[in-house]
């Protein structure tokens, strides 16, 4: 039972790792920790990205899935 348990220190069971690449993750706020420097990198780069100059090239299709793979990329296979 994780009742008990403070805040993000749930553990992540083995269905929830299906996919994870870094090893050090066993709890919520490991998993949180590291989804938030992607996404904090992922902002950079898309500041920086020449793409991101109109509404258009935001809101589109490949550039979404490239900001996607910039939040997650080194987090989920």
């Amino acid at each position: 039972m994780t009742d008990s348990l403070p805040d993000g220190a749930t553990p992540i069971d083995d269905e929830e790792a299906v996919g994870l690449i870094p090893t050090f993750v066993a709890t919520r706020a490991d998993l949180n920790l590291v989804e938030q420097v992607g996404i904090a990198s992922a902002r950079a780069w898309a500041a920086r990205s020449p793409a991101a100059r109109t509404v258009e090239s935001i809101l589109s299709e490949p550039f979404v899935r490239q900001l996607h793979r910039q939040m997650y990329g080194t987090v989920w296979r």
